[in-house]
This record gives C-alpha cells, sequence and structure tokens, in this order.
C-alpha cells in the first residue's frame, strides 16, 4: 500500500514538473506523457547504477588494499605461528583468517600471562592461610578405647572352651581392637611434617579405611551374631597370630576367604535334595570372600591387621609371610 502512494505521489510531481516546463499547452497526449515518464525513469536508473558501480569500485579498492596488508605481513604471521607450533593455514583459511587466529592466540596468551603473574603475586599469601588452615586441622587417627596388652590376651586365649561363643567372639573383638589401636598409636606418634607428605597421608587413609571395612565384623562379634563357620576361623586366626605362626594364620585367613570347594560360584549344593551332611560339609569351605561386598570388605581388612601384627610382632622367617616384604 506503502509502494502504490509513493507511485501515485512520483507521478503527481512528474506531472507537475512537466507543466512547469512547457506552460502555454493547454493539454498533453497520453502517450508524450508515458514517454517523458520513462526517459525520466530510466535517467534515474542509469545514475543509480552509477553510484552503485562507483561504491563497488571503491570496495574493491578497499579490498586490494587489505589483500596488499595481508600479503605483507603474511611471513611474519607464518614464522610466528611456527614458534607456537599452531597450524601454518587451516582448511579454508584465507590470509585475514590467519591473521585473525595469530592475533587470537596473542590475547590468549596475554590473558595467561597475566593470571599466572597474578597467582605468583598471590602465592605467598595462599601458603600462610593454607598453613594456618592445617595448624587448626586434625592429624591423628582415631584410636580404639581398649585398655588390654598382648599378655592379657594370651591368658584369655588360654581359657577357651569348644563351642564357647560368648568367649570366642570377646577374644576375636580384643585381639584386632588392639592391634588396631597399637596401629593407630604409631601413626599418631609421627611428626606433622611427615603426617602432611604423601605417604602419610595414605597411611592414615589406609588405617581409616579398615577400620571402616570392620565396623560390620566388629558389630557382629559384638552382639555374638557371627556365622559359626566365620567365628571358627577367626578364632583359628587369632590364636595362631597370638603364637607368632604367622604362615599357620595365613592358611586359615585362605580357607577362609577363598575356601576348597570344588564349585564353580553361583552353585550352592551338589544335588537337588536336601543332604545335611553335605550342607554342612559345603558350608565348612565356602568362598566367603565371594559372599557380598561387606564381608570381602573386612576380610581385606583382616589381612591387614594380620600384615600388621608380623610388623608389630616379628618372629622367625620360616614362620613369617614375606618376611621382610611391604606391609598392606
Amino acid at each position: 500500500m506503502d509502494s502504490l502512494k509513493a507511485e501515485l505521489e512520483r507521478k503527481r510531481n512528474f506531472l507537475k514538473t512537466f507543466k512547469e516546463k512547457e506552460p502555454n499547452k493547454k493539454f498533453f497526449r497520453r502517450g508524450e506523457v508515458a514517454t517523458k515518464y520513462a526517459e525520466l525513469k530510466q535517467d534515474e536508473e542509469e545514475s543509480g547504477s552509477i553510484a552503485d558501480r562507483k561504491d563497488d569500485s571503491t570496495n574493491d579498492c578497499c579490498e586490494e588494499e587489505d589483500v596488499d596488508f595481508d600479503l605483507s605481513k603474511i611471513a611474519e604471521t607464518v614464522d610466528r605461528l611456527r614458534e607456537r607450533n599452531e597450524p601454518v593455514r587451516m582448511f579454508g583459511e584465507s590470509n585475514a583468517d590467519v591473521i585473525k587466529r595469530l592475533s587470537r592466540l596473542e590475547n590468549e596468551e596475554t590473558e595467561t600471562k597475566c593470571s599466572e603473574d597474578f597467582e605468583r603475586n598471590q602465592k605467598p599469601y595462599l601458603k600462610d592461610f593454607s598453613r594456618a588452615n592445617k595448624s587448626e586441622e586434625n592429624l591423628d587417627v582415631y584410636e580404639d578405647d581398649i585398655d588390654m596388652t598382648m599378655s592379657d590376651l594370651m591368658e584369655m586365649s588360654k581359657k577357651l572352651e569348644k563351642g564357647n561363643v560368648q568367649l570366642d567372639c570377646e577374644l576375636v573383638h580384643n585381639f584386632f581392637s588392639f592391634i588396631m589401636k597399637k596401629w593407630a598409636m604409631e601413626l599418631n606418634s609421627r611428626t606433622d611434617e611427615v603426617k602432611r607428605t604423601a605417604n602419610g597421608k595414605r597411611a592414615a587413609s589406609t588405617h581409616s579405611q579398615t577400620r571402616e571395612y570392620l565396623q560390620p565384623l566388629f558389630r557382629q562379634l559384638k552382639f555374638y551374631s557371627v556365622a559359626s563357620d566365620i567365628r571358627e576361623h577367626l578364632v583359628n586366626i587369632t590364636i595362631c597370630l597370638l603364637n607368632r605362626n604367622y604362615i599357620e594364620a595365613n592358611n586359615h585367613y585362605m580357607q577362609m576367604a577363598i575356601g576348597n570347594a570344588p564349585w564353580p560360584v553361583g552353585v550352592t549344593a551338589s544335588g537337588i535334595h536336601k543332604r545335611p551332611g553335605s550342607e554342612k560339609l559345603y558350608v565348612r569351605n565356602v568362598a566367603h570372600v565371594l559372599n557380598d561386598e561387606t564381608q570381602r570388605k573386612y576380610i581385606q581388612g583382616l589381612k591387614r591387621l594380620m600384615s600388621r601384627c608380623q610388623i608389630f610382632y616379628p618372629t622367625d622367617p620360616s614362620r613369617s609371610v614375606e618376611f621382610g616384604g611391604v606391609p598392606l
């Protein structure tokens, strides 16, 4: 609609101009008016095309100047890109794109350098702050509350009776709690500098993890709810450790963890009928480490305590497991 109004206004102005040029004429032929209007329109189009041509020529000159500028800088740009181990030209890149990419890389390097300078300036303050925090943090591990010695445990083992579940659980619980406390005391006796090292933190983390793994077993021992086959193996392991026969203790540990039942994983019986004798034999030889994740964890924790016990109370190499080796 606006274009139609503009065209009507344009024709009206043309007629007014046409009359002013020839004021003596009282009327005009339609053909003359149409011819004059077509000539005027053609003149306007030609003038517009000339202006566009001038603009294009101006742009071409500018582009030629840019190309000359790019060609003068491209050799230097290539050298600077090679210094930074960057590709000289990527697929489809023009000279201007290469220069822009170099400029972007230089800006990123400047920002990185500024951030590194800032971190370098802030490093002393951060060190003081971290030192203050480390002085306040607790670097010690948890010590079990048990007031027993190795001689007390030896006396307690002499009172063992077959079938006495309460005494068996108390002996196993007290012995391994005693080893955990002795291990914690050894870790806490280190200097703060040693505790803050990577090995020091790893040792403390291993102790805390072992204590966490053994919590389910200690809870069962406390309430005398340990399975009979596992309790039997634990008692045998404890007695062998008290007598410093670490090879025999390791054999009982392997019987508890892996067992010697010739059944594959997942088979729980030798037949479809219930057989009390074979069921009892199978339960005695089952691989408990395959039962669930909780048992696997506290069985692994027991092995660590057995290794620590051998370090705390060494004996002859013939009765030791991996004598002089690295403890778990």
